[in-house]
């Protein structure tokens, strides 16, 4: 009687620790499982978002590109500004945002600022150990977790630690912009300096055949002479060819290159008004 009173009792304390045990390892569980749906399960799997990335949803006319992704330790902000190409016309300029972060589960991310292509949202309630944080951007009237137009992936890797993310600051945000801008017309100018390299390549190997032909002409049959000033009349063709190849590039550059300046422009400009904006708020 007495070893059933002890086993009785011994079941009633560990009632409530295995109640709450398995409490804690449902909600582990749930969180386990909810990151694997956002994240793969290999950090191989997933690929992180260059700042730059552009991506398409070719069923909704919209295309994505992240100019900056930043984040405050100090405040516990994230800051993620996009340019939205919306060319389907709809006049829809709002989305819904959810964000999720790999080990600790959903944050709370909210579109801050719109103003034509530009959308500005943060990301709040980040753990201080935060690894990677997965963003999917949806349509107003959808769940994002269900359907979604894009998702980006941010880690240490792509995202910039600042001292603090500054209030609504329209202004800083074109500035931003219009630096994407610049740097976008810049590497198109570097691409286009090495494909320009590589015709100039092609024009002196192009050259080096028609001297080798030339030099044989003097003592090839005059059968074959026909055949010989044939394949160097191609070669100088291919030649032309390239050289106005060479030509459309170096306008495009001069193109791009003047554009650039307008943009630079652009940013004296808004940063000109940013400093009023300052001195006034003074």
């Amino acid at each position: 009687m007495e070893r059933e009173y002890k086993t009785y009792r011994l079941e009633r304390h560990k009632n409530p620790i295995f109640k709450t045990l398995l409490i804690c390892f449902a909600l582990f569980y749930l969180v386990l499982l909810t990151s694997g749906f956002w994240f793969p399960q290999s950090r191989d799997d997933f690929e992180i978002t260059e700042i730059g990335t552009v991506q398409e949803n070719a069923d909704r006319n919209r295309r994505v590109t992240l100019i900056r992704w930043d984040y405050s330790e100090e405040q516990g902000i994230m800051q993620l500004q996009l340019r939205m190409d919306n060319t389907s016309l709809d006049g829809i300029n709002q989305y819904s945002y959810l964000a999720m972060e790999r080990s600790h589960g959903e944050c709370q991310a909210e579109q801050i600022y719109e103003d034509g292509q530009i959308i500005v949202v943060n990301i709040t309630d980040i753990p201080d150990n935060w690894t990677a944080v997965s963003l999917r951007i949806g349509m107003p009237d959808t769940d994002p977790e269900e359907e979604f137009l894009f998702r980006l992936y941010g880690s240490p890797e792509n995202i910039s630690t600042v001292t603090e993310i500054p209030e609504n600051n329209r202004n800083e945000y074109y500035i931003a912009d219009t630096r994407y801008s610049i740097q976008a017309l810049e590497q198109e100018n570097r691409n286009l300096q090495e494909e320009a390299e590589g015709l100039r390549t092609e024009i002196r190997e192009l050259n080096r055949q028609i001297t080798e032909i030339t030099e044989e002409l003097p003592y090839i049959p005059a059968e074959e002479m026909e055949e010989k000033e044939a394949e160097i009349s191609a070669l100088e063709t291919e030649i032309q060819n390239r050289t106005g190849q060479i030509s459309d590039i170096t306008d495009t550059q001069q193109t791009n290159e003047e554009g650039i300046s307008l943009l630079e422009e652009k940013i004296q400009e808004y940063q000109g008004r940013d400093g009023e904006n300052r001195n006034g708020n003074r």
